[in-house]
């Protein structure tokens, strides 16, 4: 049966894994989709953006960050804190690397997954984007005559 959205661009056995690998194309953005199905309890999530930056001052790390703190539907100031807590996940997190931006989710329920792939995308397509939250999250000097620099991005950075 064909979807009114989605093409079928390939599918291929994974004997690894047990199951099978399918690989959809959105018809209007042309985002690619690709799933994996197999009789693994887990249910796993992830939905990822090109970032490439053309500095090394963490722009897209802080955008990765701007994402956790509320959308359009979900206009709370951390979401993502109050799904670690009240989840059923098993892994709930994101990552950003040289090229790209990563948003992950799992879990062995059914619902509360639908539930963080429904948060997920959320966030990554309508986010708040909030002066007071960027404050805080992006790099700025603080201190006497801003002296010095501060930032939730820049603290977890000189942590790696």
């Amino acid at each position: 049966m064909r979807h009114p959205a989605f093409d079928i661009v390939a599918r291929c056995a994974l004997s690894d894994h047990g199951g099978q690998g399918l690989r959809f194309r959105h018809r209007m953005t042309g985002a690619d989709i690709v799933a994996v199905l197999n009789d693994e309890p887990e249910k796993v999530f992830s939905v990822t953006f090109p970032t490439l930056p053309e500095d090394d001052t963490g722009v897209a790390h802080v955008l990765e960050h701007m994402v956790f703190r509320g959308s359009l539907r979900f206009p709370l100031s951390r979401p993502f804190s109050a799904l670690l807590q009240a989840s059923l996940q098993t892994c709930l997190n994101a990552s950003t690397g040289p090229d790209r931006t990563t948003y992950h989710a799992a879990s062995l329920n059914h619902a509360d997954f639908g539930n963080l792939a429904t948060v997920i995308m959320d966030a990554v397509l309508h986010p708040l984007l909030r002066d007071d939250h960027f404050a805080q999250e992006a790099w700025h000097p603080v201190g006497d005559e801003g002296t010095r620099l501060s930032g939730v991005v820049l603290t977890e950075m000189r942590g790696h």
